[in-house]
């Protein structure tokens, strides 16, 4: 990451010697970020832009030149010239101003990997304001409590929701070729420990459909699409390879035209990295603080393992039924029209399951937070798994949004 230093030294300092009296901090910087010294006019050559507090005195110079810096801003003081005091004062006139803003001080490791996460925060933020989430159909009819907003969603986070009518794939479906379609069909099945009930023309016809899903999504330049995934099955096909391919190649991807999972599902991959699980919660077991969570199309690259099946609802088309590996994860949603609700758990997942009744993919969890939220207030029904416990990261990144919620 690129890191800007807007610096403030007074006048009564030397600023040809900011270097060298802050060197031991700067070469710490440098061996984690792209570092450089910025101005309010050439800030957009930074990816991150933080106020080097270097010396006392400048409180007035800050004041002055605050309309002209970036929100949130970060202020970073080593200690040095009475940098902390000044950083405190400034930090307190933010806060009159009802901004959001911290001060990074103390031990140089700290300072780098509180920076680190404070960055991620604030990139997270930047990247969902203006990004599109395609809803292709609308929501599913049972998706009831699933509704998003589109005026408070781009109020909150700035971003926009894009709604395409499902007949307007059919011109993409008719640009792929039976080759194209063949061709990525072979190469799925050859990485897949199994094929259950489909043949390999089903999975022909699963593979044009992720094509030109992906055309689509490119030509009305998308981050991220939900699919009205169940108008397929008239055509005898469904949509889960669509969304699990299109999971694997960055595009997030989300069931049933869920607008809310599919957000929540954004957010949840820009900020950690790791690419959602978006299921159904099919048990809750109380006594023992235990989830499970099953659905019919998985990302292969988040699996140990995959086998190729039908879609369990309709026995039609290709699924896909992934395995994982044991290990800390979190759940996640962001909910309500307003997308302005959350849950957070870190847990742990115990082992795959296999019960007929459900769902192909399944995975058995427990929780951090108590499993009764499923049962008394649950934000619908869809919720995203990932893999590693993110659940403090997640719960930063929210308190952050609700004290600025229109920073951008």
């Amino acid at each position: 990451m690129k890191l800007g230093l807007i610096p403030f030294v007074s006048q009564l300092h030397d600023k040809g010697r900011i270097e060298k009296d802050h060197s031991d901090l700067f070469e710490k910087l440098k061996s984690r970020f792209s570092l450089s010294f910025v101005s309010p006019d050439n800030i957009h050559e930074a990816d991150q832009t933080v106020a080097f507090i270097a010396s006392g005195g400048v409180e007035d110079d800050f004041r002055a030149m605050y309309p002209r810096l970036p929100r949130p801003l970060l202020l970073l003081a080593d200690g040095k010239n009475n940098s902390l005091a000044a950083s405190m004062e400034i930090l307190a006139w933010i806060k009159e101003r009802g901004d959001s803003s911290e001060i990074l001080h103390g031990d140089l490791n700290v300072i780098v990997s509180r920076l680190e996460r404070l960055c991620q925060i604030i990139q997270t933020r930047k990247k969902i304001a203006g990004a599109v989430i395609g809803i292709l159909g609308a929501p599913s009819p049972w998706l009831i409590a699933s509704y998003v907003d589109p005026i408070a969603a781009a109020r909150r986070w700035g971003i926009t929701f894009d709604y395409i009518e499902v007949g307007d794939l059919q011109k993409f479906k008719a640009e792929i070729s039976d080759d194209q379609a063949t061709d990525l069909a072979r190469s799925f099945i050859s990485r897949a420990r199994a094929i259950k009930e489909p043949d390999e023309s089903k999975i022909i016809e699963a593979s044009r459909l992720y094509l030109a899903i992906k055309r689509l999504s490119e030509e009305r330049k998308l981050d991220a699409i939900t699919v009205r995934c169940f108008d397929f099955l008239k055509d005898g096909t469904t949509g889960c390879l669509a969304l699990s391919l299109l999971n694997d190649d960055g595009l997030t991807a989300g069931c049933e035209g869920d607008a809310q999972s599919t957000f929540s599902m954004f957010l949840l991959r820009i900020l950690t990295g790791e690419i959602p699980f978006m299921a159904n919660p099919a048990a809750v077991e109380c006594e023992t603080n235990r989830i499970s969570l099953a659905h019919c199309t998985v990302a292969t690259s988040i699996t140990r393992e995959f086998v190729l099946r039908n879609h369990f609802e309709s026995g039609l088309g290709v699924a896909i039924q992934g395995e994982f590996s044991p290990g800390p994860v979190t759940v996640f949603k962001c909910g309500r029209p307003g997308l302005d609700r959350f849950f957070i758990s870190g847990g742990r997942l115990l082992s795959n399951q296999s019960d007929p009744n459900r769902c192909r993919t399944q995975v058995e969890l427990v929780l951090d937070e108590r499993v009764e939220y499923f049962l008394k207030n649950p934000l619908a029904n869809h919720h995203l798994m990932v893999r590693g416990n993110h659940a403090g990261l997640l719960k930063e990144f929210v308190a952050a949004a609700e004290t600025t919620p229109n920073m951008f």
